[in-house]
């Protein structure tokens, strides 16, 4: 028994080294999850920015070039109105995706709570409710 004593401390020891190490890369883990996570998201918005600014960049540039038509830019491309209508409706299209894509998200969304609700479909401000029948009658 006196062996086992002897040899207790080290056992500590150890058991207390192995358990720091664990936490230490444990902690590790979940800071480089948290580097790399924020690098994936900065990449991400930096995609998003550049895109929208891209289109956005499109639709001031073919108003300038509908301006120069007018005569009001000297933009050396002029564009008639005629012209730079469809170009401007798909940047138009272009530049608003994200919002319609989200509000035909929410709409698939609350499509399938109502299927989910047995509820009737479309908002539910607009439902018609039957009246109840009177208790006298």
């Amino acid at each position: 028994m006196s062996a086992f004593i002897q040899q207790l401390p080290a056992l500590i020891g150890v058991v207390v080294g192995a358990l720091g190490s664990y936490l230490a890369i444990v902690r590790g883990d979940k800071v480089r999850f948290r580097r790399e996570q924020t690098a994936r998201w900065e990449e991400r918005r930096l995609t998003v920015y550049s895109d929208y600014a891209r289109v956005l960049k499109k639709s001031v540039t073919l108003t300038y070039r509908v301006s120069a038509h007018l005569g009001n830019d000297p933009h050396p491309h002029p564009l008639s109105p005629e012209e730079a209508a469809p170009q401007l409706v798909s940047a138009l299209e272009a530049r608003s995706a994200l919002p319609a894509r989200q509000r035909a998200a929410r709409e698939r969304y609350y499509s399938a709570v109502r299927d989910d609700l047995a509820l009737p479909p479309g908002h539910s401000g607009r439902w018609i409710f039957d009246e109840p029948a009177s208790a006298g009658a």
